[in-house]
């Protein structure tokens, strides 16, 4: 074996290692890119509960307004005949019910945002795990395409001393 055909052996290891290491950071870059687009539809779903979680309130209140305005008209048109006490007591009625309607929504809406944000960790340990296997992948690829690379060499050695025993003895 001859030094010109080692040398090209050994470029063919450290190019094979090379290929290999390109392929493991292209999955890595495909990896964190997949990951960015799951960050920013989580990020889209969190806007979007928001935005429902406020339209909801806003709704609640509108109803509250409604149903308090009929509480007072139908208590003017009975000509006051409920009292103040009784229509303090049903005002503070409708006050409660809203306030728990809206407590209920936004209790809901954190839920909801709690599970968006335990999804996005989730997506983010992945995308470092992603990064650490790649990592390791490439240590150990560089490694195996060094020891072929020795191997390779110390086979060219083995074959050239034995030529040379060879030799001498002829």
């Amino acid at each position: 074996m001859g030094a010109p055909l080692i040398a090209a052996q050994i470029g063919m290891a450290v190019v094979g290692t090379g290929m290999k290491i390109m392929a493991s950071n292209a999955a890595k870059r495909a990896a964190d890119a997949s990951a960015s687009a799951q960050q920013a539809e989580l990020q889209r779903q969190a806007n979007e509960e928001n935005r429902i979680a406020q339209e909801e309130k806003s709704d609640r209140v509108r109803a509250a307004d409604i149903e308090f305005a009929s509480f007072l008209a139908t208590s003017a048109s009975q000509g006051g005949a409920l009292g103040s006490v009784n229509a303090f007591r049903g005002a503070q009625e409708i006050g409660f019910i809203e306030g728990i309607d809206l407590a209920r929504i936004s209790a809901n809406r954190k839920g909801r945002l709690g599970s968006i944000q335990a999804s996005s960790e989730s997506v983010a340990r992945g995308a470092r795990r992603a990064a650490a296997t790649s990592r390791v992948n490439n240590f150990a690829t560089l490694v195996g395409g060094a020891g072929q690379a020795f191997s390779i060499k110390a086979r060219g050695d083995l074959l050239a001393t034995q030529r040379t025993i060879a030799e001498d003895r002829a």
